[in-house]
């Protein structure tokens, strides 16, 4: 009983110490004008804090949860990072190879894998930081060239089946949704999951 009446009150500290953080985290939502979001605290095996802000929906004004799917835009380039550098340990890419094996022209024939993965590819490659998403999308390409198989494959096969990230999954035409889940059943609750909850 001790111990419990202890963990509660640990418990009830660490949300009165996170009230601030996760105030300013509703006012920067609401100064961008996002209209909803999710945010989680872990420490360790332990959730601090899972809360959603806002609207999932705004039209229908349904609000966010902490179980609300959201898609995740640039966040993709984690993934694609993920990807190359799996390529790269199976010794199946080079990052000093210039992107024109791979057919691609963005003006430079010196334009590397590693220029395109680091945001180094404009002026002369390889010299200074600029941010180009469009750039880094070209490093999609690559992939299913070299592995002869559709990112989106490769993303829920090397890396949201084996970390179990049952809230996520690709976008997919209904085409391809179909013809993927009929022979990948297994992948099936994790575009069930990310669709319901988005």
């Amino acid at each position: 009983m001790f111990l419990l009446l202890k963990a509660k009150a640990v418990d009830a500290q660490v949300k009165t110490d996170l009230k601030p953080f996760i105030d300013g985290l509703d006012s920067i939502r609401v100064e961008l004008k996002i209209p909803g979001m999710t945010a989680d605290l872990q420490q360790g095996d332990s959730i601090l804090f899972e809360k959603g802000f806002g609207y999932a929906d705004l039209e229908n004004h349904i609000k966010a949860t902490p179980n609300t799917s959201f898609r995740i835009a640039s966040i993709t380039k984690t993934f694609t990072s993920t990807l190359i550098m799996q390529l790269v340990e199976e010794g199946e890419l080079n990052l000093q190879t210039p992107i024109s094996f791979y057919g691609l022209d963005l003006g430079n024939p010196k334009i590397t894998v590693r220029n395109l993965l680091t945001h180094t590819s404009e002026e002369v490659p390889g010299t200074f930081y600029q941010y180009n998403g469009y750039r880094f999308g070209q490093l999609g390409p690559i992939i299913e060239k070299v592995s002869g198989k559709p990112f989106y494959q490769l993303l829920m096969e090397n890396i949201v089946k084996p970390l179990n990230m049952s809230s996520t999954a690709p976008g997919l035409p209904p085409d391809t949704f179909f013809t993927y889940t009929q022979i990948r059943k297994d992948m099936l609750p994790f575009f069930e999951t990310s669709y319901t909850d988005r």
